[in-house]
């Protein structure tokens, strides 16, 4: 009899396993889901090598809305077999989702949101990258000390999350390291000459511009149109495979373009090396930061997983507390060519 009960406790214990659930929650439709794509790639790639998951991935998409965000998240918490989100990788909707995940406590993992306000006083919200104000102090540092240039303009969204912080973070670290804000203007597509004539009669050695992809590539092209071209300065919103393509005919001789990165294939870390060559492999190309971030959130969370003998929200997320280190670097990139080169880390 003995025997029999832990035998069938045993199977409890399994088939309890056998249901838990991990909610990939993405951008994957709208204006964002170029990131998303690609930062699913990285779940799919650690689905397709990690057949005995201790999990189920079930894959939302909120088309980069926060109304359907809501809707998905509150679809989500209905049911307790879900443990966890990963996901969203914008800030401002990663805001959203760390403030109704941490009051109905279910651990929250991002792969790339960089707002420092995601995880303040929050027990439940993880990021799995830098924050916004480690990326602007690492760009600020490397245009002034490392490429020795101390006049500056910046152009950003208001609106934007991401934006705003990057922009406010870098005005901050420029003057903390002797530089000059000779100008700042508010992103607006409609009145872009106009911005950009005033940005060009201030004439700053760099430009900052804490944009998305989609707003990068039309700023640089309305600027090389202008015959305005200094040093242009980006954050991780501008490392995409649309800005390479976009640009890249420019940047032999027209431009020069470095951004931030929390990660680039070329980087030499032992613990990237194996998945690098067997991603690309695999997809015909090397990942970017969206799908090695996404790929390692799923990979830290599979042994998070290792270490519960009860599974609900609350004990994964001591699990998660546990094991959970922030330790990114800065990585300065420059656009060529053939794409994104990595320069050096700060």
């Amino acid at each position: 009899m003995r025997k029999f009960l832990i035998f069938f406790f045993l199977f409890l214990l399994c088939k309890e396993k056998r249901e838990l659930k991990v909610a990939i929650l993405f951008e994957l439709t709208g204006k964002y889901s170029n990131y998303a794509n690609e930062a699913l790639l990285g779940v799919d790639f650690f689905k397709k090598n990690n057949l005995k998951l201790p999990f189920e991935i079930e894959i939302f998409d909120f088309k980069s809305d926060s109304e359907n965000l809501k809707i998905k998240i509150e679809e989500i918490l209905k049911d307790e077999k879900f443990l966890c989100i990963i996901g969203p990788l914008i800030s401002k909707f990663a805001l959203y989702a760390s403030s109704l995940c941490e009051e109905n406590k279910i651990p929250l993992i991002t792969p790339t949101a960089t707002s420092p306000f995601i995880k303040k006083d929050k027990n439940y919200i993880y990021s799995m990258t830098y924050s916004d104000i480690d990326q602007a102090k690492a760009i600020a540092k490397f245009a002034i000390e490392y490429y020795g240039i101390d006049k500056f303009a910046i152009i950003y969204k208001k609106d934007e999350p991401y934006s705003k912080v990057l922009f406010e973070e870098f005005k901050k670290s420029i003057q903390e390291m002797g530089g000059k804000t000779l100008a700042v203007e508010e992103f607006d597509r409609e009145n872009i000459i106009s911005k950009i004539s005033y940005l060009k009669k201030v004439n700053p050695s760099g430009i900052f511009a804490p944009l998305y992809a989609e707003e990068a590539i039309f700023f640089v092209k309305k600027c090389i149109g202008e015959n305005f071209t200094p040093i242009f300065l980006g954050g991780d919103g501008w490392y995409s495979e649309e800005v390479v393509k976009e640009l890249k005919n420019y940047s032999k001789k027209e431009i020069k373009v470095f951004i931030s990165s929390p990660f680039h294939p070329d980087i030499e870390i032992e613990e990237y090396r194996d998945f690098i060559n067997e991603f690309e492999i695999e997809y015909g190309k090397k990942p970017n930061f969206l799908s090695a971030l996404s790929y390692e959130s799923v990979h830290f969370l599979s042994k998070c997983f290792e270490n519960l003998r009860f599974y609900n929200r609350e004990n994964l997320n001591n699990s998660i507390k546990k094991l959970y280190v922030q330790k990114k670097k800065v990585w300065i990139l420059k656009l060529k060519e053939e794409g994104f080169d990595v320069i050096f880390g700060i």
